[in-house]
């Protein structure tokens, strides 16, 4: 078996720097990293010596390295080690935990170096794979994650402060959003939009809204996608006007919200184009409504 990784670079992310890796037989000497290193064990089990200790991480576990802090790693057992990581600054992490209490804190430590938190363990796997998520999504997914991991594991622990009602703010957000759904929106546009830090935005957002801001714009997106696939306009053509990457990523987002995919509600809503009937839908003739075809 051969040991293999893959490094890229998130432009909707000032550049971070993403790396998986399943590795069988390499080694890392003794190094360390200007940025934090915060990741999950997908597979395998891995061992690092951190800060005097070696260190286990076995599948499901969280990897969370500090800046500066002389580790090593290796795959542990022949299955092999396969992990995913992501490098913040420290300057990212500082800003969230000022934002977590309200006053200056310096940059949080974490001197485990491992932690068992399943909940963080799958959603950094998601934020991981989700590279053709929008801009706002992964901003959003990034900072919920590394509010967890600050509140839940950092050397003394930051509280969450209350978030307030600033109705108007998200008012004004959720106006910016449907003027302009089909575009690539940064969170940093819609807090400045607010008034509020992206932190703030977030939080605030989903005590109002009942969801966070990139959740809203993809239920935004799927509304406007329904009354354009009504009209009779092919899916890529709707995916690209309604701001999704392709059709594939239309239909993910379509199906999950509304419940069948775009291709189905297109046969059951478009009109006749030579009589202009109202739609297709076919009912038996007992009165029952036809199945619900699984695919498209």
């Amino acid at each position: 078996m051969r040991d293999r990784a893959r490094c890229w670079q998130d432009p909707h992310l000032e550049g971070m720097t993403f790396l998986e890796a399943t590795f069988f037989r390499h080694s890392f000497g003794r190094h360390y990293h200007q940025t934090f290193a915060v990741g999950v064990t997908a597979g395998g089990t891995g061992a690092f010596y951190y800060r005097g200790s070696e260190r286990t991480t076995p599948a499901g576990s969280v990897i969370v390295i500090a800046p500066g802090e002389m580790h090593t790693g290796r795959a542990l057992g022949e299955a092999g080690w396969t992990y995913r990581l992501f490098y913040p600054g420290p300057e990212v992490l500082r800003r969230v935990a000022e934002e977590l209490d309200a006053r200056p804190r310096g940059t949080p430590g974490f001197r485990c170096g491992v932690v068992a938190d399943q909940d963080l363990a799958k959603r950094i796997f998601r934020f991981h794979a989700a590279e053709a998520a929008s801009p706002v999504e992964r901003e959003t997914a990034l900072m919920e994650i590394l509010t967890l991991l600050i509140r839940r594991h950092a050397d003394g622990r930051a509280t969450l402060r209350t978030a307030g009602r600033e109705r108007r703010a998200i008012r004004l957000v959720k106006e910016y959003i449907e003027a302009r759904f089909a575009d690539r929106i940064r969170l940093a546009e819609l807090a400045e939009v607010a008034g509020l830090s992206p932190f703030h935005l977030v939080r605030t957002f989903r005590r109002e809204v009942g969801l966070p801001p990139h959740a809203y714009l993809t239920q935004v997106r799927v509304e406007r996608a329904k009354k354009m696939i009504s009209a009779g306009i092919s899916l890529a053509d709707v995916a690209y006007a309604v701001g999704f990457t392709d059709q594939s990523h239309l239909t993910r987002s379509f199906r999950k919200i509304v419940g069948v995919t775009p291709g189905y509600f297109a046969r059951s809503t478009v009109g006749d184009p030579c009589t202009g009937a109202g739609g297709s839908r076919r009912r038996r003739r007992g009165g029952g409504r036809a199945a619900k075809p699984v695919g498209r």
